[in-house]
């Protein structure tokens, strides 16, 4: 079974009307296809089907709803500009700031006014759903305001940092 907070090793290349995915050593047969005029799509692996919604897409994460439960993903490193993502004015306004990926409730700060971080280090640890994401930061930097405190409840999308 996949996992969040592991690591996995995925191949994918092309075959007759879809993808072959290769994640360790597990080969499955997957079709997508995208719902007119909507950032949704109905996706087939092997001979299952499910329906699935991409709710934010930016350079370092991806939040999606796979047949009703919201999953968020940290991209490991982006070749080149998806364009599917936002184009960078829509970011501009809070560009110097960390956005929580999902609704949920603050069960740790990792992060402190003046602290110097690195991408990749932890910020702070949301619980949703029944399940802990540790909210990572998504550049080099140095924080300048911390917006939440353990115990707080946090939307998608509202800024857990500010960064200089």
């Amino acid at each position: 079974m996949i996992g969040p907070n592991k690591k996995y090793e995925i191949e994918v290349e092309e075959s007759d009307g879809g993808l072959i995915v290769d994640v360790e050593g597990r080969r499955a047969h997957v079709e997508i296809q995208q719902v007119e005029g909507e950032n949704s799509y109905d996706v087939r692996v092997d001979r299952k089907s499910f329906s699935t919604h991409v709710e934010e897409e930016t350079e370092s994460l991806i939040t999606l709803t796979l047949d009703g439960e919201t999953v968020t993903y940290k991209r490991p490193g982006v070749v080149g500009q998806d364009p599917r993502s936002p184009e960078p004015q829509a970011m501009q306004v809070e560009a110097k700031a960390l956005h929580s990926p999902m609704a949920g409730k603050v069960i740790s700060v990792q992060a402190k006014p003046g602290m110097l971080v690195k991408d990749g280090a932890t910020i702070v640890v949301i619980e949703s759903m029944k399940m802990e994401s540790v909210i990572r930061s998504d550049r080099n930097g140095r924080i300048k305001v911390v917006s939440v405190k353990q115990g707080d409840a946090v939307s998608r999308g509202q800024v857990l940092v500010h960064f200089n």
